[in-house]
């Protein structure tokens, strides 16, 4: 019965049909390109952040150099490691140009060179 239906409907309407058949295929296009995006994207996000040599775990500390190292170098799950000095400071003691800057949070300030 509704297949009867559904093919006198086709065989009436065919400029609706072809109408809503190009909207389909233009909405299936867009769907498949915007998929095409993220999947490019997070692909290049690993590729960046391996050549970057950035590593799986990012641990900030204030603990310094004195007992980091140690517990790093004793921990068989490390294969390896890099340290790199920052500057904490907050929102207090930093001025620019005589002027408090306007902060929210601690601030992390860290060399470029690395």
């Amino acid at each position: 019965m509704f297949w009867n239906i559904l093919k006198k409907d086709l065989k009436r309407k065919k400029t609706m049909n072809i109408i809503l058949f190009l909207f389909f295929v233009l909405a299936s296009m867009f769907v498949a390109s915007g998929l095409s995006n993220i999947i490019t994207v997070a692909n290049g996000t690993d590729y960046y952040l391996d050549r970057a040599g950035v590593g799986d775990y990012v641990v900030i500390t204030q603990m310094g150099d004195g007992g980091l190292p140690k517990i790093l170098d004793e921990e068989n799950a490390v294969s390896s490691y890099k340290m790199e000095n920052v500057i904490f400071t907050s929102k207090e003691t930093l001025t620019h140009d005589g002027e408090k800057v306007n902060t929210k949070n601690t601030l992390i300030l860290q060399s470029m060179e690395n």
